[in-house]
């Protein structure tokens, strides 16, 4: 871990496994979530295994920076905008497109 120059997500998540007594080896693949709170994307890093409550996830983070863009590269072509998505409320297809 001591080789990355730069503090990727998945180092930071390592490096907080390794600060809770795990042992992480070269090569090894780390699963984290983003969760949520101050500061840069590798800062909200947590290794999955260390998250005591689904609150603490970043799902905002998630349909914003994950979901909604690649929706849109489908929905695009709809005339879909990315607000109608990010509205609050289940509708149905009928309702969406309506």
């Amino acid at each position: 871990l001591e080789d990355y120059e730069v503090e990727a997500a998945h180092v930071v998540a390592a490096r907080r496994l390794i600060e809770a007594g795990y042992r992480v080896g070269k090569g090894e693949k780390i699963g984290f979530v983003i969760c949520k709170g101050a500061g840069k994307l590798a800062d909200k890093a947590v290794p999955y295994i260390l998250v005591k409550s689904p609150e603490e996830i970043d799902y905002d983070y998630y349909v914003r920076k994950q979901v909604l863009p690649a929706a849109l590269r489908i929905l695009e072509y709809f005339g879909v905008k990315d607000q109608q998505l990010l509205e609050r409320g289940q509708r149905t297809l009928l309702e969406f497109f309506g």
